[in-house]
């Protein structure tokens, strides 16, 4: 697809990836659009309403919520894309697989080959893949106390999981990803992110 570059963060809650990629939007200004999943409102309550429930039944109700809400966002970037801006988006496909993957248990591989299959026709390729990679502990340290539709997800043990899950689909995506060690003082990672940007769209 010819027009500007699609640029996605991943991470576990915590790793500081909605932080950077606003300020990625910040630097790069008009050229670029933020955005991030859940993205549609029509979706975003019954996904709210579903977090904290980790049976297979709800799991799976979970992913599909995600899939919609991802057909409609993909549509608009999309859309971004072809009249020559750079999107820049908090979380995309890969954020489904780890953590629907990590809710999952002993159905884990069967569900995230569910998962990508049920999603195929409604995701697109990045051109690049900022993995925020952090450790639990520090992630978790970060987002106490913090007022967050998320909660369900932001414990240590879980993320632990989600971490084990984003490191296997990151090898899915050769030459696309690219790692940046999150635990690093931020003024760090926001330049070390920027810098990756610059050099995908070729501004530098």
């Amino acid at each position: 697809m010819s027009g500007g570059k699609f640029i996605v963060l991943e991470g576990i809650d915590g790793s500081g990836k909605t932080t950077v990629a606003r300020h990625i939007c910040g630097v790069l200004g008009r050229k670029a659009v933020f955005t991030s999943e859940p993205y549609d409102s029509r979706f975003l309550r019954s996904i709210e309403e579903l977090l904290p429930y980790r049976d297979i039944d709800s799991v799976r109700a979970k992913a599909l919520a995600f899939t919609a809400d991802r057909a409609a966002h993909t549509k608009v970037i999309k859309e971004w894309l072809r009249s020559g801006r750079h999107v820049i988006c908090d979380r995309y496909f890969m954020s489904t697989i780890a953590y629907q993957g990590a809710e999952s248990g002993y159905a884990r591989g069967k569900m995230i080959d569910w998962i990508r299959c049920l999603n195929e026709p409604f995701r697109l390729l990045p051109h690049a893949i900022i993995y925020m990679d952090s450790d639990p502990g520090i992630a978790v340290s970060r987002i106490a106390g913090r007022d967050s539709r998320l909660k369900a997800f932001e414990k240590a043990a879980f993320l632990k999981k989600v971490r084990i899950n984003y490191s296997a689909e990151m090898k899915l995506y050769s030459g696309r990803k690219f790692n940046v060690r999150a635990d690093a003082e931020l003024s760090r990672l926001k330049e070390e992110a920027v810098g990756i940007v610059e050099d995908v769209i070729g501004s530098r």
